[in-house]
């Protein structure tokens, strides 16, 4: 029995690590010749799979992510192109309208040059050149002129003014007249009384 079972005493206890060792030795060489053998069944190939599967997901996302950047830079050329095109209409819409105030305010000076030389005749008193030049020279209040329907009414308001002091001025001839009748005819009166005595 001291042959079989040895005792823990015995210089066999050696041999037990051994034995350990060549056990273990040997599982491994078990395991590394299934890895190597082809013939023997590999585990399933899930692992090549999975793999591809990642490298397609990251190939999916990196599409995504490359779609999604392309839209966005789309979008973003868009938007540029939108600004682009809203500056320019808002530069071109000014201009015309300051071309248009321009325009209008040549003809309102234009207007005023005209009714200026027209009160310049001789055949008005001094003081009546000098009131019309004052209606002229905007002692009346203007609004600013944004389109031809304000240049328009701009234009009935100073014809209005001056033909309201037009009337006035009509209407002061008008007495001085009859007031000279008046005296002519008294003095004719007074010359014919003379005459006649």
């Amino acid at each position: 029995m001291d042959k079989n079972f040895p005792s823990k005493n015995d210089s066999t206890n050696p041999s037990l690590i051994d034995l350990l060792r060549k056990y273990t030795s040997r599982t491994e060489e078990r395991d590394t010749v299934r890895k190597e053998d082809p013939r023997i069944n590999r585990p399933p190939p899930q692992q090549q799979p999975n793999v591809q599967t990642t490298n397609l997901n990251e190939d999916r996302m990196n599409l995504d992510y490359k779609a999604k950047w392309e839209e966005s830079e789309a979008k973003y050329r868009a938007l540029e192109r939108k600004h682009q095109q809203l500056q320019n209409s808002t530069v071109k819409q000014l201009q015309n309208k300051i071309d248009q105030l321009q325009r209008d305010s040549n003809q309102l000076k234009i207007v005023k040059e005209r009714i200026a030389e027209v009160c310049s005749c001789r055949q008005l008193t001094n003081i009546q050149i000098d009131q019309l030049k004052l209606l002229v020279n905007n002692d009346f209040p203007t609004e600013i002129i944004a389109n031809k329907n304000d240049f328009h009414q701009q234009t009935l308001k100073l014809r209005d003014i001056i033909v309201k002091h037009n009337d006035e001025l009509l209407n002061k001839f008008q007495v001085m007249i009859q007031g000279k009748r008046k005296r002519n005819q008294f003095e004719n009166d007074l010359s014919d009384d003379n005459n006649d005595n």
